[in-house]
């Protein structure tokens, strides 16, 4: 049987595991919010709008003439072709 002062100091002690949990919770789930916010946002952002010149082309983060584009992504992948597969 637990004495009085057992039950105080497990009461005292699942109190602040119940707070830590909240706290890493809260902080766990907004990484875990702002991962996927990081994630989505390649989605959301179309990967052609059309001007009055022509197309512009989405690589990066900016949008870029095609030509231009396709050196950027060609240069891009010179960088990972001395990798091995």
């Amino acid at each position: 049987m637990m004495s009085f002062t057992d039950t105080a100091v497990l009461q005292t002690v699942l109190f602040h595991v119940f707070v830590a949990g909240a706290v890493l919770g809260l902080f766990v789930s907004g990484l875990i919010k702002n991962i996927l916010n990081l994630w989505t946002y390649r989605f959301e952002k179309p990967k052609r709008i059309r001007t009055e010149t022509g197309f512009l082309y989405f690589f990066k983060g900016k949008y870029y003439p095609i030509e231009q584009r396709n050196k950027l992504i060609e240069e891009h992948r010179k960088k990972f072709k001395h990798l091995p597969l």
